[in-house]
């Protein structure tokens, strides 16, 4: 059986036939990502407020072709760069953040393949994933990865069981990478399951400030199978113990590029208010507040943070490009630096869309606070997201190389 036919299209992306893909060129990417996110906006607050799942804007992403980007053109995909595909998730978490969450997981879920497979850059996969134009979704969270097991057949499947909690966009993708240990040997299993398979059980507990609709809950595996050709292999010549090389810094590259986007979607939203709005301020001397001297230094620091967040995002995916493009020789030193770069990137751009979106209310006014407006969701996503790798471990990280000159790694879950 082939990959593509093993893999059912999910109950809640329904299998209507996807259009033919066009031809588009590079420069377009971005430009569609733009007109998505500038339609994703006007309905971001209603769909998050009526709780209506994102279902037609993702079909609208794999329609669009936007899934393939990081596939190879040579295996059927689009050949962005890691660049080009960040600053997709900038555009597209500018219109809604929950959503240009759920690409940043789909690419860098979609790559684990490609990275255990340095050599044949994991064709088979490849292929069936740009074919049907897959949607990834996650359940390779490394804690308590002990308790959730993979029991290998004579046959060469495997049986999962355990629990997986915070995965996200899994019920809403076609597939789902799932990381598991292996009872025949000190070993860690990666596989694809798709959102249908028997024995599957979604929790729906997720009730937190941010990221409300991108079906991040608790499931249930239950005797799973994964069959053969689902096993995501490895042709790195060494045990499966964590993730592999460079999929720290893609993970920190694709979020940072989400925060960004994020800020910049609030401030984008902020200067419409604040230009057609806000009054100006009793004592500010000014007769609007376009000219209100702090709110003038206020919009300036968010464009200074956020220029700069942008320029340290260009500068981080170039070095995971370059290091991406030399896979089959880049030294362990070579990866460890460009994660302490990643790791930069991850906590400027944090701490920069912390700031700007929680200071938009400086520069709109008071009644810029009305639910209809939105402005918070902003800043929701972006701190429900950077709880997962606190800032503060991300620069001690970064301190300890610009001190010591010491680099980190994964290392092992097991």
């Amino acid at each position: 059986m082939s990959l593509s036919a093993s893999i059912p299209t999910p109950a809640k992306n329904p299998g209507v036939p996807l259009p033919v893909l066009p031809s588009r060129p590079t420069k377009d990417w971005i430009d569609l990502a733009r007109e998505l996110s500038a339609e994703w906006r006007q309905t971001a607050v209603q769909r998050e407020r009526k709780g209506r799942l994102p279902v037609a804007e993702l079909r609208q992403l794999r329609e669009t072709g936007l899934v393939n980007l990081l596939i190879p053109k040579r295996f059927g995909g689009l050949g962005a760069t890691f660049g080009e595909a960040a600053r997709v998730v900038v555009e597209l978490s500018k219109g809604d953040p929950g959503l240009g969450a759920l690409l940043a997981f789909h690419l860098y879920a979609s790559s684990v393949p490609r990275l255990y497979d340095p050599e044949g850059g994991a064709e088979r996969i490849e292929r069936a994933s740009a074919e049907n134009r897959w949607l990834w979704g996650n359940a390779h969270q490394p804690s308590r990865v002990k308790d959730f097991t993979a029991a290998p057949l004579p046959n060469g499947s495997f049986v999962l069981n355990g629990r997986k909690e915070w995965s996200t966009g899994f019920s809403l993708a076609d597939v789902s990478t799932v990381l598991a240990r292996r009872t025949d040997r000190n070993e860690l299993l990666w596989a694809l399951v798709p959102p249908t398979r028997e024995g599957l059980l979604f929790h729906d507990d997720w009730d937190h400030l941010g990221l409300r609709l991108a079906e991040t809950q608790t499931i249930d595996f239950d005797h799973v199978e994964v069959k053969p050709h689902e096993v995501i292999p490895s042709t790195l010549g060494e045990p499966v113990l964590g993730f592999p090389p460079l999929y720290v810094a893609l993970t920190s590259l694709f979020w940072g590029a989400n925060h960004i986007g994020a800020a910049l979607g609030a401030l984008e939203q902020a200067r419409e208010y604040t230009l057609s709005t806000t009054r100006a301020r009793r004592g500010s001397g000014s007769d609007s507040a376009a000219k209100d001297p702090y709110i003038l230094a206020d919009y300036g620091d968010f464009w200074i943070q956020l220029e700069a967040a942008q320029a340290l995002l260009e500068k981080t995916a170039a070095g995971i490009q370059d290091a991406f493009d030399r896979r089959g020789s880049v030294s362990v030193r070579e990866v460890g630096e460009v994660g302490v770069r990643a790791s930069a990137l991850r906590a400027f751009a944090t701490q920069a869309g912390l700031d700007v979106t929680s200071r938009i209310y400086d520069v709109t006014g008071a009644r810029a606070t009305a639910n209809r407006h939105g402005f918070d969701r902003y800043w929701r996503d972006i701190r429900t997201l950077s709880l997962h790798n606190p800032v503060i471990y991300l620069v001690k990280g970064v301190g300890d190389y610009a001190l010591n000159g010491v680099v980190g790694g994964t290392g092992s879950f097991l």
